[in-house]
């Protein structure tokens, strides 16, 4: 997935609070691309699901990148430092997991807590 040279990058820290706004600025780039209601509520679910995955509320910051290419999102989260609890192998096939994988187009995990997606309309 390469993000387009257009993309919104948010940087917040890792923790709960931090939710709300990473699902707003999803939400809002959905709006964008004219994504219906549902496509833009998709959105919302896949980046708050991606990034409770990645969450540690000791300390870090969540970074996530939302990049449209036509009328499709690209989304890319990383948490820095990777948490203590992240393993890769063991998110995958959990509900989290299950659910991001029903409403993203493409889906894929990287080594040092990364979670990219894809949402079409």
């Amino acid at each position: 997935m390469g993000m387009p040279p257009g993309a919104v990058t948010v940087v917040v820290p890792a923790g709960r609070p931090a939710l709300r706004v990473l699902r707003l600025v999803a939400s809002d780039v959905g709006r964008s691309l004219d994504f219906g209601y549902d496509r833009i509520e998709d959105a919302r679910l896949a980046v708050n699901e991606a990034a409770t995955a990645l969450l540690e509320d000791d300390g870090g910051v969540l970074t996530c990148r939302l990049g449209t290419a036509g009328r499709v999102l690209e989304v890319d989260l990383r948490a820095d430092p990777a948490p203590a609890g992240w393993a890769e192998g063991e998110w995958v096939g959990s509900l989290g997991h299950l659910v991001l994988s029903r409403v993203a187009a493409a889906l894929e995990t990287g080594p040092g807590a990364r979670i990219g997606f894809v949402i079409r309309p």
